[in-house]
């Protein structure tokens, strides 16, 4: 087993450790400190490495190991984070290790991604700002969240796909899409708008995520998060 392969099924062990003792010891950081001690990841521990913040970060939004996976694939594509190869490589233990789990992956990813022409803040920003917004789904999205859903085979849990705003030209007001779909609105904070509508003209749009699941066939909303550029 290669040194990357070892500190990888490390981390993952001392991460799922961890997990485990929240229930007892609570979800202190030291909990975790302590399962990254005993497993010899000096790197993780190291305050000024980016993958020490990439997995605290985890830790303190209570992300449960399985759903690490989605978490690293999100953020590894983002040259926001910028996470440093040694770092990298540890975290590509928590991507999914089955083929049908990467093919899945792959096609939610094409639902996501945006269209050719339009580039999204946190790609172009190191340090956006963030608003949480209020969600309106359009009439036409659940279908298409569902087929997202589908994918994993877990509709009943919590999503996160990216999407992005396309904010209207009359009222702060903003088309919520996915990929190239429209699935809702959101009303938007006036600053914004006026922001994001201005650098619409360069093709640059807020992005972010949005918090969904299909529970007992309906379709359930959570945070809304948009990303724009702090300046």
């Amino acid at each position: 087993m290669s040194a990357d392969s070892e500190a990888s099924r490390r981390l993952r062990q001392a991460y799922a450790e961890a997990w485990a003792a929240r229930s007892e010891s609570g979800d202190s950081d030291v909990v975790l400190r302590a399962r990254l001690r005993a497993h010899q990841l000096s790197e993780v521990l190291d305050e000024t490495t980016p993958i020490h913040g990439f997995i605290f970060d985890l830790w303190r939004r209570d992300v449960p190991p399985e759903r690490v996976g989605r978490e690293v694939w999100k953020a590894t594509g983002r040259a926001a984070l910028h996470l440093i190869t040694t770092g990298r490589s540890l975290l590509q233990t928590f991507r999914p290790a089955g083929s049908d789990e990467e093919e899945a992956l792959d096609r939610q990813a094409d639902l996501e991604e945006m269209p050719e022409d339009k580039e999204g803040v946190l790609d172009n920003y190191d340090h956006p700002a963030s608003a949480s917004l209020t969600f309106e789904p359009a009439e036409g999205a659940e279908p298409l969240l569902a087929r997202y859903a589908d994918l994993t085979d877990r509709r009943s849990t919590w999503h996160q796909p990216s999407v992005w705003f396309d904010m209207q030209p009359d009222q702060a007001r903003a088309s919520v899409l996915l990929g190239s779909t429209v699935i809702g609105e959101a009303a938007v904070p006036v600053e914004i708008w006026r922001a994001m509508r201005d650098l619409a003209s360069e093709d640059l749009y807020a992005d972010g995520f949005l918090d969904f699941r299909i529970r007992n066939a309906l379709l359930e909303t959570g945070t809304l998060v948009c990303y724009y550029p702090a300046d």
